[in-house]
C-alpha cells in the first residue's frame, strides 16, 4: 500500500520537485478528476478485482461477493439481515453462538 501511494505521488508530482502544490495535492486526493491520474486508477481497480491475476476481471470475479442471512428475535419478532462483503476485504469473520 505504502508504494501504491508513493507512485500515486510521484504520477500527481508534475513538476518533480518532490512536493505537491494545490493542483497535485488536488490530484492526489481525486485521481479521477485528472486525466493524466487515470492510467494509475485503472490499474489498481484491476489489481483489486482480479483475483487469478490472468490480467482480466472476469463478472465473478467483478461481483466477487458472499451472502450471508442472519436471523435474531428481537420483542417477539423475528429480524433477517443480509449482508454483503467481498471475500478479500474479510480478515476475519467470528460467529458466537
Amino acid at each position: 500500500m505504502v508504494g501504491d501511494e508513493e507512485s500515486k505521488f510521484h504520477l500527481a508530482d508534475r513538476d518533480g520537485d518532490s512536493k505537491l502544490d494545490v493542483t497535485e495535492y488536488a490530484a492526489f486526493l481525486h485521481p479521477q478528476n485528472y486525466d493524466y491520474m487515470h492510467d494509475h486508477e485503472i490499474d489498481n481497480a484491476l489489481v483489486d478485482y482480479d483475483e487469478n491475476r490472468d490480467g482480466f476481471v472476469s463478472f465473478a470475479e467483478y461481483l466477487g461477493e458472499c451472502k450471508f442471512t442472519v436471523t435474531f428475535s428481537l420483542c417477539t419478532s423475528n429480524v433477517t439481515v443480509y449482508c454483503f462483503f467481498k471475500i478479500k476485504d474479510v480478515i476475519r469473520l467470528s460467529i458466537n453462538r
